[in-house]
């Protein structure tokens, strides 16, 4: 509930939406639950806009019935596309941490005696196939996104706005390690 709080009642996303237009197609990268979906179309709505299009990637399983359920519930089936991937420089299946409290991670930017799951990766093309303009690009990939930035430029260079949690623990540094 700690990420619904965030978008909801916080309103962690209102500062940004004050500078950039709310973007009618969207690639919400580490989508936990998908609540910043549903929070972008409550936007939209008010906005009178209808047409949208939207891509969810979240690799932790734990998320993918209330993702499914939340597309399911809304009639968005037509607008919205779910895929179960992670991000990484690496194509086929790749290892993931599932941790507590929104920290999951691939095991090759966080090391952790946690046993890992075997998820599949999301290539960039794939990306690009299913949304070529990119209005937002949210990203919230908890210590990848500088494996990101060096794995998947094509998808940065066809958006036209970023959003990015940036975590200083990852791969390519940056800060102290939390």
């Amino acid at each position: 509930m700690i990420c619904f709080s965030e978008i909801f009642v916080q309103q962690e996303y209102d500062q940004i939406f004050r500078k950039i237009p709310i973007p009618t197609s969207w690639i919400d990268i580490g989508c936990n639950c998908g609540y910043f979906t549903l929070w972008l179309i409550e936007q939209l709505t008010k906005t009178g806009l209808k047409d949208f299009n939207a891509m969810l990637i979240e690799p932790d399983p734990i998320h993918g019935d209330s993702i499914k359920t939340i597309i399911k519930k809304n009639n968005l089936d037509q607008k919205v596309t779910y895929y179960p991937k992670a991000v990484s420089s690496k194509e086929g299946t790749v290892e993931f941490i599932q941790r507590d409290f929104m920290f999951s991670t691939l095991r090759s930017v966080h090391s952790s005696n946690k046993q890992s799951i075997k998820v599949e990766s999301i290539s960039q093309e794939q990306i690009l196939n299913n949304i070529s303009d990119i209005d937002l690009l949210k990203i919230d990939i908890e210590g990848a996104e500088f494996e990101f930035i060096q794995s998947y430029s094509k998808v940065i260079e066809n958006s036209k706005h970023v959003a990015m949690e940036w975590h200083s623990w990852h791969s390519g540094r940056g800060g102290k390690k939390h």
